[in-house]
Formats: C-alpha cells, structure tokens, sequence
C-alpha cells in the first residue's frame, strides 16, 4: 500500500545515493544561480561558486534528503502504528467473539446435563416401578403355586402356571 511506495522511493534514493546526490545538488544550484553571482569571484564574465558555497549548498542538499527520508520514516511509522491498532482491534474482536462462543458451549453442557440428570431420575424411577411390579408379579405366582400346592386350584390356576412356564 502507500508505506511501500513511500519505502522503495527512501531506499532507492540510498541505492544510488552519490549519483542522485550529485544530480540533486546540481539541480539547486541551478536553481539558485542568482546567489550563486554574488557569492562568487568573477572569472574571465563568468561566475565559479567558492569551495564554501559548494560544500553549504551540498550540505544543505544533504540534509533536506535527510528531512525528506525522516518524513518518510515518520510516514511509515505511522502507518505501521494504524495497522498494529487493526491488528489489535481485529485480534480482540476474535478474543472476545470466542470467549462468547465458549460461554454459550459452557451453558448448552450444562442445559444438556442437566436434562440428561431429569432422564437418568425418569429412569431410575421406571426401574423402580418396574422392579416393583417384578415383586408384586413373583408374590402372585407364589400364592398361586401354594395355592396349587394345597389343592385349592382354582380353574384359571393351569393357565396362569402355563404362562409363567410352571406346571
């Protein structure tokens, strides 16, 4: 995006550094030729700029490529600080989408044990129930088969003997 546009200008300036250097002291100077006249010693109707002038003028050069390259830096920095906020915004969003998610699980576990408690206790009183009707059914077949036993059979005796396998 723009930072890298921005950074590969900053360090293409530093790849060819003198060159460019160079060129962009000679476009300033060109710039300000008119300083240039009265800074200089007139040689032969055409001014030569002092060793000084030359030396200010590429210092200057140099540090408003340094200014530029802070700017860019500043630029980038900045950059970099808006996506670590995404980043950061982005990754607390999912934090916090996920910690619901986990609640929300946490209490359908609880909601389904809770049910499956209601139906282990449905069942443990069917069997009960139908424990009990095993011991009312095995007391019948007992007073029926002393019944028998004692001679009083009584005219459905054969056919309740039958069903259960006796007799």
């Amino acid at each position: 995006a723009f930072w890298n546009e921005e950074y590969e200008d900053v360090s293409r300036r530093r790849r060819y550094d003198f060159g460019a250097f160079t060129r962009e002291v000679h476009r300033r100077r060109s710039k300000n030729y008119c300083m240039e006249e009265s800074e200089t010693h007139h040689h032969h109707g055409h001014t030569k700029p002092t060793a000084m002038t030359v030396q200010i003028r590429e210092l200057m050069a140099e540090r408003e490529a340094q200014e530029e390259d802070l700017g860019a830096m500043r630029k980038m920095v900045e950059f970099l600080s808006d996506r670590c906020q995404q980043l950061e915004a982005a990754y607390n969003d999912r934090e916090t989408r996920f910690r619901r998610e986990m609640e929300e699980m946490e209490e359908q576990h609880k909601r389904d044990m809770a049910l499956v408690g209601v139906e282990m206790s449905e069942l443990e009183s069917r069997v009960e129930a139908l424990s009990d009707i095993k011991h009312e059914l095995n007391f019948r077949v007992q007073q029926l088969e002393a019944a028998h036993a004692s001679g009083k059979a009584c005219k459905n005796c054969s056919v309740a003997m039958q069903a259960f396998g006796k007799g």
